[in-house]
């Protein structure tokens, strides 16, 4: 319980000077800056739904509502997470200046189907379910992967 506060202090400490740094020097705009902002703005939100649902199990065994919830906002955050992870590695604002509609569709795409079978990995035990689902997972994962690493290879000056 006290490391789950700690940890929310030490995401809205970051959050808050994340945001003066980029306040300080508004006059720079960088796509991936906002990418990043989204990160741990999610995160933040997504840790603070966590911390509310340990919370919710301390007094009460009814968390149904705060399990969804804190899925969802788990899912979103983590999509953002990963995406961003690939824009990065592409290089989007970093040695390339755009990168093209197609390219951030396939980040997000990969990112979402990721993190959705991962998820129901986790949430589906047993079952012939369980099987298509983890094989989807993996072959999700493989997708995320040789997208990483073909926009790490692709990603020079």
């Amino acid at each position: 319980m006290k490391q789950s506060f700690f940890l929310l202090k030490i995401l809205f400490c970051l959050l808050i000077y994340w945001l003066t740094n980029w306040f300080m020097n508004f006059s720079v705009q960088i796509w991936i800056h906002y990418c990043l902002t989204a990160v741990f703005v999610s995160n933040l939100l997504n840790q603070t739904i966590r911390f509310f649902l340990i919370q919710k199990m301390i007094e009460t065994d009814n968390t149904y509502t705060f399990s969804i919830i804190s899925t969802i906002f788990s899912l979103f955050s983590e999509i953002i997470f990963y995406a961003t992870l690939l824009f990065c590695a592409k290089g989007w604002c970093v040695v390339r200046d755009t990168i093209s509609v197609k390219e951030i569709i396939l980040c997000l795409t990969y990112s979402t189907l990721f993190m959705i079978f991962r998820i129901l990995a986790e949430n589906i035990v047993s079952g012939a379910w369980a099987i298509v689902v983890i094989i989807l997972a993996l072959i999700s994962i493989i997708l995320f992967i040789r997208e990483l690493l073909k926009s790490i290879n692709n990603a020079h000056l």
